[in-house]
């Protein structure tokens, strides 16, 4: 029998998660996951509480909300439109690059969008790119692609 277990960074979001044999030592700073049903368990100071069914890996794409580990949001989704990529509004301290593939270059980078920033992103040359956003934690990241063939 084995416990799952996680670290939080700062904000609350998993930075570690892992397993450990019932009976051995936890990592240091790390909470036992409780895995729980649709009834409310009352936790101890090194345990913090989840939703069952659950597998180890998705733990890195959670966070803490009231003693419970949640799915942390994403980050605005960039949406294709022809031969453009639009990133929608976007917190304070978002970080967008976009990609060419085709050329092996990055061709743009914001590293602190201001709040409420969005951007359109025209491509007119044949060629694979990507645009990436990714909001301050708890956010997780989006990216999506775009082929443009002629």
């Amino acid at each position: 029998m084995s416990m799952l277990y996680v670290i939080l960074d700062p904000a609350g979001c998993v930075a570690r998660a892992g397993r450990v044999r019932q009976g051995q030592a936890l990592p240091e700073g790390a909470l036992e996951v409780v895995l729980t049903g649709a009834v409310a368990f009352v936790l101890g100071a090194a345990q913090i509480g989840a939703q069952w069914p659950l597998r180890v890996g998705e733990l890195g794409g959670m966070m803490q909300v009231a003693g419970y580990l949640v799915p942390r949001p994403a980050s605005p989704q960039p949406l294709v439109s022809s031969n453009s990529i639009v990133v929608p509004s976007c917190p304070a301290g978002t970080r967008i690059e976009v990609f060419d593939h085709s050329g092996g270059e990055r061709m743009y980078l914001e590293t602190d969008a201001g709040d409420g920033y969005s951007e359109t992103f025209e491509f007119p040359d044949p060629g694979l790119y990507e645009v990436e956003v990714e909001a301050p934690a708890p956010y997780l990241p989006t990216s999506v692609r775009l082929e443009v063939t002629s």
